[in-house]
């Protein structure tokens, strides 16, 4: 091996190799900084480093029969002769020379990749809307069945964002008192909203099929931005060719992911025209919230493609919404066995429905949409989605800056400012809930449920007379949102320990809920009245407002109320029925609330450390602010002050939460009413007298001069004994 070794080094081999690789690095380095310029594919680099690595054997081998030198090529005997070939340094200054060049080059390019090189923004978000095809076919099958068609396929691209049809139709209306989205409609939704480009079709008949058109025009001024064209031979063609046009649209608008991700030229799931048709008919009526006739065409549309999983999820939604369980979990079933036929956006979109609603993963529907709107950031129903989850999961700062991004992008639709309005009343940022819910009731003064978070802002900065009005207001704009105004009416009744007005108000409401056939805000209603006639003294009264529940209520906005007031009414057994009743359950929130009862039960037979613990277990399920808040009296009623402060504090820290409960935006901001009164006692008992002074002082202010309840009472001898 030594002679071999020695061999190769006096005839040059190691040298020329040394020369040969620098040779081809010199080389690629080149083309990898020329070829660009010239638009030379990126794939001649390889073809260039094949054809090197091929010659490299061949190279050596020339390289042990001749040396190359200052004097020329010479063989291997002239070599012998001469003695040269051992100590010539020809080959070797080369090499120095060549690495040097190369490594030079290569730093340079590398250098200029860094200091050109800089932050790859994303794509501006472009909004749209696809207006209605002109169909000159005749044919009615074409009518309503392109356009979603079209929708999705140019959602495909991650910065593409299609405004709903449905919302577009709904303000045509208003604006023009038809619904019909032409071009001109189109254009004046489209300036309204804030749309930028419309995208305007059509399909006209052929000798041998069918040929669209299709342009993408600026909403302002109309002008041309993209245009496309495609044909089909048969109707079985007409949803691939849709698909095309979209293709175009996404390229002309500049999606890189075309040429990216080849599975990225993603088109609508739907195997047949009339199973689109009857799937965007369903649609319709499921925005409406009419889930009979939904339901009814989304079976249609399966009937006419057995593997349209988008229709079963629909319609899997809309079986559930009627009641109907067994049927939407078989219906579930089918959709996620149809998943691989979906589009990624549609398989995000279904999965995170799924998890919000049927299971009830919030985390997991918030960790599915995530990923959505990561992917896709101008999918506003998935940003819609996410802030929702959000909410529901109590994660109330993240469902804020969710909402206010859609709020921002979209502020002329009612319902993402309202959403807005709504989580920053439960994150108690009062000044946001409150200018939001007032922009929005500037748009759309009857969008009835900006209003809530517009009386509670006044509330929490203690304006009954300025929150009264609010809600009188809202009774002036429908049914529900009358029933909603009058239950507000009543928690500011409840809050001031008013308690005849509350009875009053209730009473009215619960008439005319139950005529209207809303029993389920008129059973609530009867839990709020029952609490009103049991301070007043009229226990058995109260007791016959509780009976008179009907007995299939299900509610925990009805059930846990009532369990409170039962156990404060000594009526254990019963309150003890209905925490069993929501302990049978797989919900976190209702397992909670079961032992937030079974909490108060021990409380009220004296076991104050069974109680505690009763109350941890709930906030473990579930951190609600009414287990706070009676973690935090338990804490008190035992003793340990301390630990009472942290919790009550904690209480008033979340108190926005207190606004609605159950998360159902029906207000309850009464329950927030004895948060002050235990916070004055729990730092009177700690020596803390001026800050026990203005909490009593705060809780006293609320109240009615009337209210004689045990709290009050005791409130203003606490004060009174407070000294100067």
């Amino acid at each position: 091996m030594k002679q071999a070794i020695r061999e190769l080094r006096q005839r040059g081999v190691f040298r020329a190799a040394g020369l040969y690789i620098a040779a081809m690095w010199l080389i690629l380095q080149i083309a990898d900084v020329v070829f660009p310029a010239f638009e030379i594919p990126d794939s001649s680099l390889r073809y260039i480093l094949f054809v090197g690595v091929s010659l490299f054997p061949f190279a050596m081998a020339f390289s042990w029969f001749y040396d190359i030198s200052s004097e020329g090529i010479r063989s291997e005997e002239e070599l012998r002769k001469s003695e040269l070939k051992g100590g010539s340094g020809y080959m070797s200054g080369a090499t120095i020379v060549v690495l040097v060049v190369a490594l030079g080059i290569s730093l340079y390019a590398n250098y200029e990749q860094a200091s050109l090189a800089v932050p790859e923004e994303p794509p501006e978000i472009i909004s749209l809307l696809v207006s209605d095809f002109v169909n000159t076919t005749g044919d009615p099958i074409f009518d309503g069945s392109l356009e979603p068609a079209l929708a999705i396929g140019v959602e495909g691209a991650p910065f593409i964002s299609s405004f709903p049809r449905h919302q577009a139709s709904a303000i045509a209306t208003k604006i023009s008192g038809s619904d019909m989205l032409n071009e001109e409609n189109s254009r004046l939704v489209s300036v309204r909203e804030g749309i930028r480009l419309i995208l305007i079709g059509s399909i006209s008949p052929t000798d041998d099929g069918y040929d669209f058109a299709l342009r993408a025009v600026d909403a302002r001024d109309g002008a041309l931005v993209v245009e496309a064209e495609a044909s089909a031979d048969t109707k079985l063609e007409v949803l691939p060719a849709v698909g095309r046009l979209a293709v175009q649209i996404r390229e002309g608008l500049g999606d890189a992911t075309l040429q990216e991700d080849p599975t990225a030229n993603e088109t609508f799931t739907a195997a047949s025209l009339e199973a689109a048709r009857f799937y965007t008919i369903a649609q319709t009526f499921n925005h409406s919230e009419k889930n009979e006739q939904a339901a009814e065409y989304y079976e249609k549309a399966v009937e006419e493609d057995p593997e349209f999983g988008r229709a079963y999820a629909g319609w899997a939604l809309s079986a559930r919404k009627l009641g109907k369980l067994e049927q939407s979990k078989a219906l579930w079933d089918k959709t996620l066995s149809l998943l691989d036929t979906m589009t990624e956006r549609e398989r995000y979109r279904t999965l995170g429905s799924y998890y919000a609603t049927v299971t009830g993963d919030q985390l997991k529907a918030i960790e599915n949409y995530k990923l959505l709107i990561e992917k896709y950031p101008a999918d506003n129903v998935g940003r819609n989605n996410l802030a929702v989850s959000s909410f529901f999961a109590r994660m109330f700062d993240e469902a804020l800056v969710q909402g206010a991004e859609l709020a921002e992008q979209h502020s002329n639709i009612p319902a993402y400012g309202a959403n807005y309005a709504l989580y920053a009343m439960y994150a108690g940022k009062f000044d946001i809930a409150r200018s939001e819910a007032e922009r929005v009731l500037a748009i759309e003064p009857g969008y009835y449920l900006a209003y809530l978070p517009l009386a509670i802002a006044e509330l929490a900065g203690g304006d009954t007379a300025a929150a009264t009005a609010v809600y009188e207001r809202m009774e002036e704009f429908g049914i529900l949102s009358a029933s909603i105004g009058n239950m507000g009416l009543a928690d500011i009744a409840l809050l001031q320990g008013d308690w005849p007005a509350a009875d009053a108000i209730l009473r009215g409401g619960i008439a005319v809920d139950q005529e209207n056939g809303n029993q389920a805000v008129a059973t609530r209603k009867m839990v709020d009245l029952a609490w009103a006639l049991d301070q007043q003294g009229k226990r058995d009264e109260a007791l016959a407002q509780i009976n008179a529940m009907p007995p299939d209520t299900a509610a925990l906005s009805a059930l846990l109320p009532a369990a409170r007031l039962l156990v404060s009414m000594g009526e254990l057994e019963a309150a003890t029925a209905f925490a069993a009743t929501l302990n049978n359950s797989l919900q976190q929130d209702r397992r909670a609330a079961a032992d937030l009862v079974n909490a108060l039960i021990a409380q009220a037979k004296g076991d104050t450390i069974g109680s505690i613990d009763a109350l941890t277990a709930s906030l473990e399920r579930t951190d609600t602010w009414l287990g706070r808040f009676e973690l935090g009296r338990a804490y008190a009623i035992a003793g340990y002050f301390p630990e009472a402060l942290g919790e009550l504090e904690k209480s008033a820290s979340r108190i926005g939460e207190s606004s609605a409960l159950f998360l159902d935006d029906v207000p309850t901001f009464h329950y927030s009413a004895p948060l002050q009164y235990w916070l004055g006692l729990v730092h009177q008992e700690l020596g803390m007298e001026e800050a026990a002074r203005q909490n009593f002082s705060s809780f006293l202010s609320l109240r009615a001069a009337e209210d004689t309840s045990a709290t009050s009472q005791d409130a203003r001898i606490r004060l009174a004994s407070i000294k100067e």
